[in-house]
């Protein structure tokens, strides 16, 4: 599965019903795909978004693509009994993209694969793809000499990666190993940003994250997880976090990340 983004960009609308759409859409071309690759692009069209998810799969013949989208409907009977599925799939995903006031469409060609398009009106947050996509950021040198950031990581590996990164900002570096010595360092050090992993011994990150609010409403804190899914960061954000970012964690994005919190 090959996933394009020629445009890094944060854009603005229900994240939730937007991830049940493509996780929908690419569960179908999995499903139908025995063999070839999986394509998940998108592009800006106007004040619209548009993504489509390619595959070299069964394709649709051409009499069939007017009924894919209703309930309980696949191309064929076989198609059914081979693969598999309610075929609510689609009728969902078209519910989906209905609420949200796009359209969903699909080009396809027999035994040669489909490509299914979304098409969703959204805001984009310019202020965030605009520094994202300037060349140099990636190659700024940062310089944090009198900040603290509290790095909470009970993998070590992870932690020595994190600090090798900090390290050449300067920062003064505590480290936490669980989510309770988070807590209690939080308090003494009063650090200036919080990278804070959710997944660990004692007490997790969000439970960490729920308490550091209860004394400290304003210190930025990070989410850092093992997964770059919706929910996981709408979990964070509930918990009191700032931001959440996916591991494995590139520079840039941390540094962005960081820096708009602690230099804003």
């Amino acid at each position: 599965m090959v996933v394009n983004s020629n445009l890094p960009l944060t854009i603005i609308n229900d994240r939730m019903k937007i991830a049940q759409i493509l996780n929908n859409l690419v569960s179908n071309a999995l499903k139908f795909t025995l063999k070839g690759q999986i394509i998940i692009d998108y592009t800006l069209k106007n004040e619209s978004i548009v993504f489509s998810v390619k595959d070299t799969g069964i394709g649709i013949a051409k009499k069939d693509l007017d009924i894919i989208f209703e309930r309980f409907r696949q191309a064929d009977d076989s198609s059914t009994r081979k693969f598999g599925g309610t075929g609510l799939g689609l009728s969902i995903t078209r519910a989906f993209t209905q609420a949200l006031e796009g359209k969903i469409w699909v080009e396809s060609e027999l035994h040669k694969g489909s490509v299914f398009f979304v098409e969703i009106p959204v805001e984009i947050d310019d202020s965030q793809r605009k520094i994202k996509e300037t060349k140099e950021f990636v190659e700024m040198t940062f310089n944090w000499s009198n900040k603290t950031i509290l790095v909470v990581e009970d993998e070590e590996a992870n932690y020595l990666y994190l600090n090798e990164l900090i390290e050449e900002t300067k920062a003064k570096i505590h480290h936490a190993v669980n989510g309770s010595e988070a807590v209690k360092m939080a308090k003494e050090i009063v650090p200036d940003c919080i990278l804070m992993d959710m997944k660990m011994p004692v007490m997790n990150g969000y439970e960490a994250t729920q308490e550091i609010r209860k004394f400290n409403k304003t210190v930025p804190i990070i989410a850092q997880t093992a997964y770059a899914l919706s929910e996981d960061a709408e979990k964070s954000f509930k918990a009191g976090c700032n931001e959440h970012i996916a591991k494995p964690i590139e520079r840039e994005k941390l540094f962005y990340l960081v820096n708009k919190f602690i230099n804003p």
